[in-house]
């Protein structure tokens, strides 16, 4: 009778473990009491030190002499990559660059750069030369702005001078430019 008893709790026991097992297997609620903090940034971060400048070359612009166009990776921080404008002296100039991006995750990524004025403005010309005088548009892998997992991408970047801007009289418009790139998942 003892054994029976024991048996029978033991399947009751057992019965109820398996139901709510199986009800919380179901349902997507999930209850938890006291505190607790959910983030996401340790992935984010892992994700984002995978994708990064790999090239850059400039495609169109002036190389000889004193104004030659230049682009740069940035090896100490691969996010990070810079451009030198050298050559406008017109408002018909442009100068084109093109950053080569890996992406080395396993997602895909969404991408995004922004370029702010890093140096100071090389005209004796206008001095009145502001961040304003130079138009700066990009172009992430023609217009998709994603990278493909374990692929590439490139950035086009061209530099024109700004509409109403006038062109020195003397010397070019120059610039030196932080380009950095933001990698985001794409859902």
């Amino acid at each position: 009778m003892k054994k029976r008893r024991i048996a029978v709790v033991a399947f009751m026991l057992i019965a109820v473990l398996t139901l709510g097992v199986g009800y919380a297997a179901l349902t997507d609620l999930l209850v938890i009491t006291g505190n607790m903090e959910v983030t996401a940034a340790g992935a984010e971060v892992g994700f984002d030190e995978k994708i990064y400048f790999t090239d850059a070359t400039v495609t169109q612009g002036s190389e000889t002499g004193s104004y030659i166009d230049s682009a740069h990776v940035d090896s100490a921080s691969p996010d990070r990559a810079s451009f030198n404008v050298k050559s406008l002296n017109s408002s018909d100039d442009v100068v084109i660059f093109t950053f080569t991006i890996t992406n080395y995750s396993d997602h895909v990524a969404n991408i995004t750069v922004e370029a702010t004025k890093a140096g100071e403005n090389n005209n004796t010309a206008n001095p009145s030369l502001t961040n304003e005088s130079f138009d700066v548009t990009y172009v992430v892998n023609n217009g998709t702005n994603v990278a493909a997992k374990n692929g590439q991408c490139t950035v086009v970047v061209t530099v024109k001078l700004a509409a109403g801007v006038t062109p020195p009289t003397t010397g070019v418009f120059s610039g030196l430019y932080d380009l950095e790139l933001t990698a985001t998942t794409v859902e």
